[in-house]
């Protein structure tokens, strides 16, 4: 039996891009994997090397439901790009055997749960789709009751002051639907407007399997069962999954296959937005900086021992402070460091205990210093 569902434009326009963007993910996915198979050099699993395009960071004077999942992917990815960092640091105390059970790193664990995690925005964002009258409106007004006290230093409403990003937007897409989220970036100003329609699952599977008999090779490729939602992992709905379920799955699918691997990061600056030889421009590379993540680099950096140095070289480089006494620079090279740290304190007022209070000690082959 035939049943004949009419569509509003808005509904109508939800449907087709949807399923544009099914058909170009499908399409992609079968363009990538006749690639695997031309370069494939029959090692098997354990001899591959993936590649990674990080997707960028997102910030506009308009940003949507896309900016939004762009820029949680970037969370999570920054996340375990610190997370690598932090552990590569403390492989490297773990073997000098020095204590680092003070240190503490910077996270954004805290941004990626207010997005992704129980109860966070993702979470709203199904919950409202599931109700019958649910709404852009009622969506973000959930999220202000929800996040604006408990979470003041990562959610935020808009602001519509003179000069505010808010302000500008707020004739075209409604006050009602903005909001601020504080990512590991910047802030970023957020509309809610036509997010309902965008995380609904709108294929229909009559319309994937008229897509699946088309006459045109390519077009066909992308059977009905390729166009629909993937499932979700064991022990979750059985629901029909929703566009940002999918998503969250599939960053859940790349971070379990991240941490089988051994992983080595590229971070790419352009000097200019122009492709201009001889020309760098400041504010630009500095966004870039920020956009990457790289100061959380730094900072992983400062909050551990910037000051790395095998004892020859720190003997080597610092001798010169206890030249009237070169007796102390005799004997194993890690108790004449010890000798030496203690003298230089001892020239300063207060003569400074570095070693008790660990603002420097003695590994194995290194001393850990802090500036």
């Amino acid at each position: 039996e035939a049943v004949t569902v009419h569509l509003d434009t808005a509904a109508a326009a939800a449907a087709r891009d949807d399923l544009a963007r099914r058909v170009y993910s499908a399409l992609w996915s079968h363009v990538l994997g006749r690639v695997n198979e031309a370069l494939g050099g029959g090692g098997g699993e354990a001899r591959t090397i993936g590649l990674l395009d990080v997707f960028g960071f997102e910030s506009f004077e308009r940003n949507g439901f896309e900016q939004l999942c762009i820029n949680y992917a970037n969370e999570v990815l920054q996340g375990w790009f610190m997370d690598a960092l932090i552990k590569r640091e403390q492989a490297e105390y773990a073997r000098e055997g020095v204590v680092c059970d003070h240190i503490e790193y910077p996270s954004n664990a805290e941004q990626v749960s207010l997005l992704g995690g129980k109860g966070g925005i993702f979470a709203l964002l199904d919950e409202e789709c599931r109700i019958p009258r649910g709404s852009d409106e009622a969506l973000v007004e959930k999220m202000h009751a929800g996040f604006e006290k408990s979470r003041p230093g990562l959610y935020s409403r808009a602001r519509f002051g003179a000069g505010a990003a808010g302000a500008a937007l707020a004739a075209e897409v409604g006050p009602e639907t903005l909001f601020c989220v504080r990512h590991y970036a910047e802030e970023v100003q957020y509309t809610a407007r036509g997010w309902l329609e965008k995380n609904r699952s709108a294929v229909r599977h009559e319309v994937t399997e008229l897509l699946a008999g088309s006459d045109y090779p390519l077009l066909s490729l992308p059977s009905g069962a390729a166009l629909e939602a993937p499932p979700l992992s064991t022990g979750q709905s059985s629901r029909a999954p929703s566009v940002s379920g999918v998503f969250r799955e599939s960053l859940r699918s790349l971070g379990a296959a991240l941490l089988v691997t051994q992983q080595h990061f590229v971070r790419c600056i352009k000097p200019n937005s122009t492709k201009t030889p001889h020309s760098l421009d400041a504010a630009y590379v500095q966004r870039q900086l920020r956009y990457l993540g790289v100061g959380a680099v730094l900072e992983i950096g400062r909050a551990g021992y910037q000051v790395k140095l095998p004892y020859a070289s720190f003997l080597g480089r610092y001798r010169c402070v206890v030249f009237d006494q070169p007796g102390l620079l005799d004997g194993p090279p890690r108790e004449a460091a010890e000798r030496l740290l203690r003298a230089a304190a001892g020239k300063l007022d207060g003569n400074p205990d570095w070693l008790a209070s660990r603002e420097a000690q003695l590994g194995t082959s290194k001393l850990f210093m802090r500036p």
